[in-house]
């Protein structure tokens, strides 16, 4: 009997248990958290600081790299990407340490790869899809960008105000569904993954 990807995306995310304790986000290297759960983040003058408390759970969020070269002469800056990310202790967005304004320039016209790093795994995300209008990346419009982004791909999330554990569901095409799974399990424990592994087992032999 055929397992289902919705089933199984399902089972992933149910062993990935949410808890009521707070993690913390933090964008290094140039990663500028934009917005989370569909919300734009707060931020302040007072503060350079590019963290977030987040409660474990499933986090769809929206990312860029910009980083100041030359004294600040100069700027990198990468249009907004959107993906999901599962939290279940302190991780930090990072990409490769560009020393060079033509360096980092380069990687964004190739594509970056953003590296999720925590204390138990990394793993790298590449290819997320940009999150753009016309063309252009428009900071101040950035919610509306992630409805439009969000009502096409049917994806939707409930429950997710900002620090809070979103459920995201309604991906529809088969290859983002597999990248999906693939995603969740490689952000699984070891012995999440085991107990994956044997309900697969037990599916083929019903």
């Amino acid at each position: 009997m055929g397992i289902s990807m919705k089933k199984i995306i399902t089972l992933l995310a149910l062993l990935l248990v949410s808890n009521s304790y707070a993690l913390k986000l933090e964008g290094i290297n140039g990663i500028e958290v934009l917005a989370i759960n569909g919300e734009k983040v707060k931020t302040s003058i007072f503060t350079s600081e590019n963290k977030y408390e987040l409660k474990p759970g499933y986090h769809q969020i929206v990312i860029r790299y910009s980083k100041d070269f030359d004294d600040g002469e100069n700027t990198a800056n990468s249009f907004p990407v959107i993906f999901n990310i599962e939290l279940q202790e302190d991780t930090k967005i990072s990409v490769d340490d560009y020393n060079r304004l033509s360096k980092a320039e380069r990687a964004i016209k190739e594509g970056l790869t953003f590296q999720i790093i925590s204390a138990e795994k990394q793993y790298n995300v590449t290819d997320a899809p940009l999150l753009t209008e016309n063309g252009f990346s428009v900071f101040s419009n950035i919610e509306t960008l992630i409805i439009t982004y969000n009502r096409k791909n049917n994806i939707t999330i409930t429950g997710g105000k900002n620090d809070t554990p979103a459920t995201i569901v309604g991906i529809t095409s088969s290859s983002d569904t597999v990248q999906e799974q693939m995603n969740l399990y490689l952000q699984s424990t070891p012995e999440q993954k085991k107990a994956f592994r044997l309900w697969l087992l037990e599916q083929d032999i019903k």
